[in-house]
């Protein structure tokens, strides 16, 4: 599979789950402790770059584990697990050493592409944080990318 026939595949994927993203990070606004200083969405391709990826909000402030607890139960914004009959959300899965490409940072920026859009359809949102993607590893082309600067 080239890069570009992943991506397009990849991005279809994504939009499949453009309203239970949303909704998370919805959950996340709503659920910030008072010191949270700042919300990270942070892309997570496996060391395997296999095609496999997390997507998850992190809130940066004092005390971290504390700040994280408070949303720990939306802080998933998109999540590939293996299951019996293969892989959740059915991503499209790659063998890294034969693509010519970097699966990572074709994940990386999808995900960051596709977060963008998500957060287009949160225009009632008006957090007084600043909200950033992020990709894990030096992964990535496009981030960081400010997604909302009060």
């Amino acid at each position: 599979m080239d890069e570009k026939t992943y991506r397009y595949q990849l991005s279809s994927v994504l939009q499949l789950h453009t309203a239970e993203a949303a909704r998370r990070i919805r959950h996340v606004l709503k659920n910030l402790p008072p010191r949270t200083r700042s919300v990270e969405l942070i892309v997570f391709p496996t060391q395997d770059g296999d095609g496999t990826f997390s997507i998850r909000a992190s809130l940066e402030g004092p005390d971290l584990y504390v700040l994280n607890k408070a949303i720990k139960e939306f802080a998933d914004i998109f999540d590939v697990i293996y299951t019996e009959g293969g892989v959740e959300p059915e991503v499209p899965l790659v063998n890294p050493f034969d693509t010519g490409f970097q699966v990572n940072d074709a994940i990386a920026d999808c995900a960051a592409q596709w977060l963008q859009q998500v957060w287009r359809t949160l225009e009632d949102v008006k957090p007084s944080i600043p909200i950033t993607i992020l990709a894990d590893s030096d992964c990535a082309t496009l981030t960081p990318i400010v997604l909302y600067q009060p």
